[in-house]
């Protein structure tokens, strides 16, 4: 499975500066409320809380091509905790920082594959765990988005890599197993 992004291109600063005027600066002290639907110039839809006019709180956005998220917004930002589903059927759901997947989150792929792990800036980085429907697995480190340092993989046939990783390939030292007990 290639690295997927967790798909910040849907939060723009068109939108965010849309409902911000110049002469109201956000203040962390106002009151946040619930406001009806607002629909963006782009065709998209934000329901939730707001303070002032910064999407603040709890809140769904619904973009016109289906896309969709809903958790956590502050400073008019996707930030706390939320899920996105894409257009596609698959879904981000974990931590975001400033509109991107940061912190540990689950992505899940319409195809029955998923990812599980850490995150920072969209891309799969840290440690994580990567499972595919023919039951393959690979746990391990990525760095921005790829298979880089240590980690195993485990074949659906019983076989098994453990060592270095350099770019979503084995590369460096490692011990390579078969089932039937022959290493290499």
């Amino acid at each position: 499975m290639k690295s997927k992004r967790a798909d910040s291109r849907y939060f723009t600063v068109e939108e965010s500066r849309e409902t911000v005027s110049r002469d109201k600066v956000y203040d962390p002290h106002a009151k946040r409320v619930k406001r009806d639907t607002y629909a963006f110039k782009t065709g998209a839809t934000y329901s939730g809380e707001w303070i002032g006019g910064f999407r603040d709180g709890q809140g769904e956005q619904q973009w016109p091509d289906g896309a969709r998220y809903e958790g956590q917004w502050k400073d008019n930002r996707a930030h706390g905790k939320g899920k996105f589903t894409h257009i596609d059927g698959d879904v981000y759901e974990g931590d975001w920082v400033n509109d991107k997947a940061n912190g540990y989150g689950v992505y899940h792929h319409i195809n029955g594959a998923m990812y599980e792990g850490y995150w920072r800036e969209d891309l799969q980085h840290g440690t994580g765990k990567e499972s595919w429907t023919d039951g393959s697995i690979y746990e391990g480190e990525y760095v921005a988005g790829k298979k880089l340092g240590l980690g195993l993989y485990s074949w659906n046939d019983g076989s098994k890599y453990q060592g270095e990783w350099y770019e979503n390939k084995i590369r460096g030292f490692g011990t390579y197993s078969w089932l039937d007990g022959r290493q290499f």
